[in-house]
């Protein structure tokens, strides 16, 4: 078992914190995949079609995966329930944020899938993962249509989140207004990323590091703004595109803020919101993250602060 030490410095210097996958479409060869056993279990519908049924889900529940290796598992994961039209595999690495959205919102959606974690440190990937991904890459999302001797491949993370949105309905109450608005917050994903991890994982002396913080600061300062006035518009909504119910932007941004919340505050000595006087607050940033905090679905597979803290120190 390699440290948390050793698993992070390969971890960046492969790239892989930003792990999301490049392949995109179906694999031809399904055959040599799909045990006889996934075949049984389709049933009949229109060619193609997916359906989702609730996970019953056991968070004491041990999974045996693929790579033969027994891992213990939380909410919202579940093996095959006889009849169910769907098997949903979803491959992921624990540490990594892109595969952190897809979790949450399978598990907020209830749907029944099989999580399967892949050593990232590892130079060499399971060749069952390679035949479905060749990239390698997490996460991954293998789904089963009813009816459809292909299985469907599933990867980049935030095109995973709109392939489940649309199979799920999850956004389907949302206003057409909402919607830009959550397209306008997503807009903003990169600049975020970059500036929260350039301050969290890099350390190139006190000048840089001056600088990074206030970048950082100015950054989430125009971000607090805009939430601020997206909520104004939506009528008081808590979330980040002023919606009464979370959407997928908070479900994209919120493992990044999971990470720099303890770490920047522990590592950094660099409070993410703000304090009371201080020239960039972000109080409606704070407000949103205790209205996270709250969802189940965040509380089920959220890992403890000091996990983040001892990959960065």
């Amino acid at each position: 078992m390699r440290s948390l030490g050793t698993f992070l410095v390969t971890f960046l210097n492969l790239g892989l914190l930003r792990c999301s996958a490049f392949l995109t479409g179906r694999i031809a060869a399904a055959g040599s995949i799909l045990s006889p056993t996934d075949q049984d279990r389709r049933r009949g519908g229109d060619r193609g079609a997916v359906s989702f049924l609730p996970a019953q889900s056991d968070p004491s529940s041990l999974t045996q995966t693929e790579s033969g290796k027994a891992m213990k598992e939380g909410t919202g994961v579940e093996t095959w329930v006889p009849g169910d039209p769907l098997l949903l595999k979803f491959f992921a690495s624990d540490y990594c944020p892109y595969c952190h959205r897809v979790w949450l919102l399978l598990v907020h959606q209830k749907v029944s899938f099989e999580r399967h974690l892949i050593d990232l440190a590892s130079e060499s990937k399971p060749p069952f993962f390679l035949e479905i991904n060749p990239e390698g890459k997490v996460p991954t999302v293998l789904a089963h249509p009813v009816d459809d001797q292909t299985p469907e491949v599933h990867v980049e993370s935030l095109d995973i989140l709109r392939w489940i949105s649309r199979e799920t309905g999850f956004d389907k109450d949302l206003t057409e207004e909402e919607k830009q608005r959550v397209e306008d917050i997503l807009s903003d994903w990169q600049l975020i990323e970059d500036v929260t991890w350039n301050l969290m994982c890099e350390n190139n002396g006190r000048a840089c590091e001056k600088l990074q913080r206030k970048n950082c600061s100015e950054t989430l300062y125009d971000f607090d703004r805009k939430v601020a006035r997206f909520q104004k518009e939506g009528k008081g909504g808590r979330f980040l595109a002023g919606t009464l119910q979370p959407s997928l932007a908070d479900f994209a941004f919120w493992p990044l803020f999971e990470r720099m919340i303890p770490v920047l505050s522990s590592v950094k000595k660099y409070e993410i919101f703000g304090q009371k006087g201080y020239r960039y607050p972000r109080p409606v940033l704070k407000a949103w993250a205790v209205a996270m905090g709250e969802l189940e679905a965040v509380k089920a597979v959220r890992l403890p602060d000091s996990n983040y803290v001892q990959l960065h120190q």
